[in-house]
């Protein structure tokens, strides 16, 4: 097979060429009929290329579709990798763009719009790094699209630099071992430091375990100055690390929502200016799209693209779908004129801000100033055309966890701030009380990242002093408390999700409440306090000695309105309720008098006021929580609603079977194996990349995975 590829090499450059006369030495990436077994897309060659041949790939459903080739490079240098390419993608994921298999960096060329486009990425290889796996696709790892991509003339050429402005990829292999650049002496000894803390942590807890307490179980720990100095320094200590650069305090606050078709703004710049790329911040994701529209007279415009949905099937191209706020940019745009017309053509798509960019003397990216020449909206808009450039000064540089939403966030900020604002309700998967909590920080500081970030962060920050109280009511011992709420202190996952706007820490926070005070009652009731209308000490006696169970009856109603998860554990403490009772029982079964009085006068009437504790009131908690569903369900009584929402979140989870490559099974947590993966940006300055992943600590989790055992063991005993 003879294949039309030059490599050519002297003292000065070095470089690759292929114009794709043939593709026999390149590789075909298909996920979905390599993985999944689907039909896949097409991969072929067409004689209509930029200049000759051309690779083709393409296909109807959404795929990662890929050709792939090895090319040797030299470690620790500079490469200009340049491919003409034409695009007419979705847009949804990555669309066309340049990358390297197994590496989850890309260079989205996105959506040329049917036309021939020139691309330039520069790379930079690492210290190790001889040869890189380079692919041209549609689509990426968890960036799927549709459509189809030409692929002509790539170019590979080796540079002394960078040129001024200009940013750099690396393509690593993750995983391979032979390639990470860390230092082997460094990594031996931090791997020897970690086996040694785990091994003293674990002798450690063995001779906790042996040590008996002088302490009667029953006896109570009177918290003193200097407990309540150290749980208010370990909080300090924890709220500055978790509220540092949690995210930015402000973001566009207007926003313009087409009412009808037609309507439109046109902008003037004071020259003719080339345009290399447009960013834009989505508000409510619904249907609807606008046009974006250039030209040099005001007359004759020329259609570049879409933002927005569009789910007509014939136009099924246009379709992009933004994230709730958060701020999106599309590079693959350039294209020079004078005027630039936003019109609706499917009005209902919220944008709260947009900026055209262009490139300053210093290679950097600038927004565009101009000024708006005409506009027309009707009076079913909401806002006015305007309003999608007031807020011109908030437009960042690039877009990061600080200023947009990530992971779940589209979901649970988005319904928070729909909650407060009287909307139909988009997340209604789990039970509404959480995005009342988040609302509550978006009223404190506003619809911004910190805002909606604010209340996670806090509940997960209380943990601590939560977890010093618990362990001081188990153990009595105030260094053992100082332990406890240490190492959940360091814990990632408390850190990583409740930085994350979704509803796990308070659900943790509660779960954990809900067992202080059901221990609470476990342990501090010295006898069996009976209950006697007549006797009005002993009918007081008796309620006090119950109150833990209502305030864990609070908890439990608090935190199922929260998230089912709380609702399960809500089965461990009727378990631990029981079990108290049975030892109460066990105690005085011998005189069957006493057993008798203690059956009638305190089990029977306990249990009666359980139900008042662990059914009414968490029940009339959980549906006032749905009082914010109201406004959008109008037809509907409030029982309806709540009855209507169990139904759906039962069908929806019992038959959830979605997966993504991200995700991280529950049942590996305790061994920490792999960590979920929340957020990743590689397109930051300086070959610099920003990611976050959750998982537990390892020096927590895997010994108090075998202290599960352990307790086990020693509470049979």
């Amino acid at each position: 097979l003879i294949v039309n590829s030059i490599f050519k090499s002297n003292s000065r450059k070095e470089i690759f060429i292929e114009d794709f006369e043939s593709i026999a030495k390149w590789e075909i990436y298909d996920y979905e009929k390599d993985y999944l077994g689907n039909k896949g897309s097409s991969v072929t060659l067409v004689d209509n290329g930029y200049e000759g041949k051309a690779v083709l790939i393409s296909g109807d459903t959404l795929n990662d579709t890929r050709i792939h080739r090895k090319i040797k490079v030299e470690p620790n240098s500079y490469y200009k990798l340049s491919v003409m390419a034409n695009a007419k993608a979705s847009n949804e994921g990555n669309g066309a763009a340049i990358s390297a298999i197994q590496c989850v960096e890309t260079f989205n060329i996105k959506n040329t719009f049917d036309e021939w486009q020139e691309s330039v990425v520069y790379v930079k290889t690492s210290e190790k790094q001889d040869e890189i796996d380079f692919s041209l696709g549609l689509g990426g790892y968890s960036s799927i699209s549709s459509g189809y991509v030409y692929y002509d003339n790539f170019k590979l050429e080796k540079i002394e630099k960078l040129p001024i402005g200009a940013n750099s990829i690396t393509f690593k292999i993750y995983g391979e071992q032979e390639k990470i650049e860390t230092d082997s002496k460094v990594y031996l000894i931090s791997k020897l430091i970690f086996v040694i803390a785990i091994l003293l942590l674990f002798i450690f807890s063995i001779n906790v375990m042996k040590k008996k307490s002088k302490i009667v179980a029953s006896e109570r720990y009177k918290l003193d100055k200097i407990d309540y100095i150290i749980m208010a320094v370990l909080t300090l200590i924890c709220g500055v690390i978790s509220f540092y650069k949690l995210g930015d305090n402000f973001a566009p606050s207007s926003f313009w929502k087409a009412g009808e078709s037609g309507e439109y703004i046109v902008l003037k710049f004071d020259e003719q200016t080339n345009i290399s790329g447009i960013v834009y911040n989505g508000n409510i994701p619904e249907g609807g799209y606008y046009k974006i529209s250039y030209s040099n007279d005001n007359e004759n415009y020329i259609e570049k693209l879409t933002l927005g949905e569009n789910i007509n099937d014939e136009t099924v191209d246009k379709k992009k779908k933004s994230a709730f706020f958060e701020w999106k940019y599309e590079f693959g745009t350039i294209f020079s004129c004078k005027y630039i017309k936003i019109e609706a053509i499917t009005p209902g798509y919220a944008i709260n801000e947009l900026a055209f960019l262009k490139f300053n003397e210093n290679g950097e990216y600038e927004v565009v100033q101009f000024e708006i020449v005409d506009s027309y909206y009707t009076k079913n808009s909401v806002g006015t055309p305007e309003m999608l450039f007031d807020e011109q000064d908030l437009v960042p540089k690039q877009q990061s966890y600080m200023n947009s939403t990530y992971f779940d966030e589209v979901y649970f900020p988005r319904t928070a701030y729909e909650q407060l604002n009287g909307l139909n309700i988009y997340e209604v998967t789990h039970p509404p009380f959480g995005k009342i909590l988040i609302s509550i920080g978006i009223i404190i500081f506003g619809m911004n990242p910190f805002g909606w970030r604010f209340m996670g962060t806090l509940f997960g920050v209380l943990l601590v002093p939560l977890m010093y109280l618990f362990a001081i009511k188990i153990f009595k011992k105030r260094k053992y408390a100082f332990i406890a709420a240490f190492l959940i202190m360091f814990d990632f996952m408390r850190f990583s999700h409740s930085r994350l706007a979704t509803i796990d820490s308070f659900s943790t926070f509660f779960v954990m409440a809900m067992y202080y005070f059901m221990f609470d009652y476990f342990v501090n009731e010295k006898d069996s306090i009976l209950w006697d209308r007549k006797n009005k000490e002993q009918k007081k006696k008796f309620m006090a000695s119950i109150k833990p169970l209502f305030l864990c009856g609070i908890m439990f109603g608090i935190g199922a309105s929260t998230k089912w998860s709380c609702v399960y554990a809500g089965a461990g403490l009727a378990f631990v309720f029981f079990l108290k009772k049975f030892f109460e029982y066990f105690e005085i079964r011998k005189v069957k008098r006493l057993a008798k009085e203690w059956f009638i006068k305190n089990f029977i009437p306990t249990c009666l006021w359980c139900i008042v504790f662990f059914v009414i009131i968490p029940l009339i908690i959980y549906i006032l929580s749905y009082i914010h569903y109201m406004p959008s369900n109008p037809n509907k009584s409030l029982l309806e609603i709540v009855i209507d929402n169990q139904k759906y979140m039962y069908n929806y989870h019992s038959t959830l079977k979605e997966t993504h490559p991200f995700q991280s099974m529950w049942y590996t947590w305790p061994f920490c194996i792999k960590p979920i993966w929340l957020f990743a940006n590689y397109n930051l300055p300086n070959n610099a990349c920003s990611t976050i992943a959750s998982l537990g600590n390892p020096a927590v989790w895997i010994p108090s995975f075998i202290a599960v055992f352990a307790s086990i063991f020693f509470t049979i005993r």
